[in-house]
């Protein structure tokens, strides 16, 4: 059976996030029935940009998917905006409904933006 690539542009606006407001924001996402998840080089990938701002100082960022973390867990400062890729582990992300947690895990100083969240997969077609 063929395999394509496939994404799902999960939210094009933005939320900010910061420790003395938001601290977290998640977002559902529902990929199709036919992802693959048969081994590791089926693994989804995770997009998504950070603008720090607000005189952003020591903000570590955690990304969870399904409650798992994903590996992402930067600490931003100043205010130099960063595109992430991240390959998700294997089985994280399912068929039906998932969750994306971006969250502020410490208390540092700023803001963060977090805007343009994308997951890549791939599909029995």
């Amino acid at each position: 059976m063929p395999v394509i690539s496939d994404y799902h542009a999960i939210t094009d606006g933005s939320f900010v996030l910061s420790p003395d407001g938001s601290r977290s924001e998640s977002i559902n996402f529902n990929p199709p029935n036919d992802i693959k998840r048969d081994n590791n080089i089926d693994r989804p990938i995770l997009c998504f940009r950070v603008d720090p701002s607000n005189n952003a100082n020591n903000l570590q960022l955690t990304v969870q998917i399904n409650g798992f973390n994903i590996g992402v867990s930067p600490t931003l400062s100043g205010t130099v905006s960063r595109t992430y890729l991240e390959i998700v582990r294997h089985g994280i992300v399912d068929t039906g409904n998932n969750n994306i947690t971006f969250e502020i895990a410490n208390t540092g100083t700023g803001s963060l933006t977090i805007s343009d969240v994308i997951v890549w997969f791939q599909r029995s077609i």
